[in-house]
């Protein structure tokens, strides 16, 4: 976990947000947002690029970053690198307010192996839909996207490297991009190589069986928390599930009594109407 702070400064007529990593947080963290009218590029050191991004995203980060020394609430963002909605909620999580983020990798396949669901992917007109909503969303929202070569693909090697990395805000970002910005085919060893390397961890790390046996008790916590999907987003121990929920999920951080108003306890306690019959 780590928390990031920022400052605001002038250059020429355009305002920097620096964004930097508090010590004793994960790691080397540095970046800029460079608001300028209606758009924003963002820059993470060590990239050696820029992305463009839309000029409600760099006022979101810009909000989050101006509480200076106000204290911070502690928020669990479930993943698995499997699901592109992750991927689109990661991209959203700079515009939640005054927030330490804990980064929890778990098996999308073991979640739905529990609640006895399929996967978008596994429903072939389903799977048609999510792939062009996913891409439409990310163009709209001025998110860098391009799906994997192959999807489903197997994620365990790349969620058990991001526990080896300690689950830290670098490692996500960075494996997130790999597989989901550059078309790249998640099958082929030399790209979780390639990560492991740029991580700090040795490949051969991956296969240990400390790092299999995080990632199953993960999934096992998460499951008993009520987690039945990704990206799930636990503030304060309610839970927000979705790329969508973004704004649901400032919305109760702004104002925790929109879940205790008298029609959010009535649909909590909604009877169910009628039951489907397995077949």
């Amino acid at each position: 976990m780590s928390l990031i702070r920022g400052r605001l400064r002038r250059i020429g007529a355009i305002s920097a947000l620096e964004v930097v990593a508090v010590p004793g947080g994960e790691g080397p963290i540095a970046a800029q947002w460079l608001a300028n009218g209606g758009g924003a590029r963002y820059s993470t050191a060590g990239e050696g690029h820029a992305h463009e991004a839309p000029a409600w995203r760099a006022a979101g980060f810009r909000r989050r970053l101006s509480g200076g020394k106000q204290d911070m609430q502690q928020l669990d963002w479930y993943f698995d690198f499997i699901s592109p909605y992750a991927y689109l909620g990661l991209m959203r999580l700079g515009e939640l307010p005054d927030v330490a983020i804990t980064y929890r990798p778990v098996l999308f396949a073991g979640l739905l192996n529990h609640w006895e669901q399929k996967g978008p992917a596994e429903i072939p007109p389903k799977r048609a839909w999510t792939y062009r909503s996913c891409t439409w969303t990310a163009s709209r929202q001025g998110i860098r996207f391009r799906f994997p070569a192959a999807h489903p693909f197997n994620s365990l090697p790349y969620l058990r490297l991001a526990i080896a990395a300690g689950s830290t805000a670098d490692a996500v970002h960075r494996i997130f991009e790999a597989l989901w910005t550059t078309a790249a085919d998640p099958a082929d060893p030399s790209l979780i190589v390639e990560l492991a390397r740029s991580l700090a961890v040795d490949p051969a790390d991956v296969s240990r069986q400390q790092f299999k046996d995080t990632l199953r008790s993960a999934t096992e916590q998460a499951i008993a928390r009520g987690v039945f999907g990704v990206p799930t987003l636990d503030v304060g121990g309610e839970l927000f599930w979705g790329a969508d929920a973004t704004d649901f999920a400032r919305a109760y951080l702004a104002d925790p009594a929109i879940l205790t108003t008298a029609e959010m306890q009535r649909v909590a306690k909604l009877p169910i109407g009628v039951s489907r019959i397995p077949v």
